[in-house]
């Protein structure tokens, strides 16, 4: 059902790049986001256009959020699963921070070696009123 879609969001740290150099550089900037989208999506089998990810200071912190096509078969609770596991295993981390450590111009920004941490990712229910506090009561089963 629509309403059991959800959105996860979760939040990753990349350490070592210059924030404020790195918002001055549109094309490198462009390439950033193009390639967090790229291996989140690619972790929980869906395309960049389901990825979203806001970018903020402190290193480069990354605020994400995946939201599922109903049509794509994909639950929240698999996204949930796939970005635990990549956390867990290190390949989420690893795969972003090769990514981003082999953009064009990145040496232009980076203060090191380019490592990522992930927080554990949530799953965020759509706000349907009353019914959906109502049934995440009943939830966690």
């Amino acid at each position: 059902s629509p309403a059991e879609a959800g959105q996860v969001s979760f939040e990753m740290t990349v350490q070592n790049v210059d924030y404020t150099g790195l918002n001055s550089r549109t094309t490198l900037l462009e390439a950033f986001i193009a390639e967090l989208k790229r291996v989140i999506a690619a972790l929980v089998n869906l395309t960049s256009h389901h990825v979203q990810v806001a970018l903020s200071e402190g290193s480069v912190k990354v605020s994400s959020r995946i939201t599922p096509p109903p049509s794509s078969g994909v639950t929240a609770a698999n996204i949930e699963a796939a970005l635990n596991t990549g956390r867990e295993s290190g390949s989420l981390n690893g795969d972003v921070a090769e990514g981003i450590s082999g953009l064009a111009g990145i040496g232009e920004v980076k203060t090191g070696t380019i490592s990522v941490s992930v927080t554990a990712p949530v799953v965020v229910t759509p706000e349907s009123g009353v019914a959906s506090r109502a049934s995440a009561n009943h939830a966690g089963a």
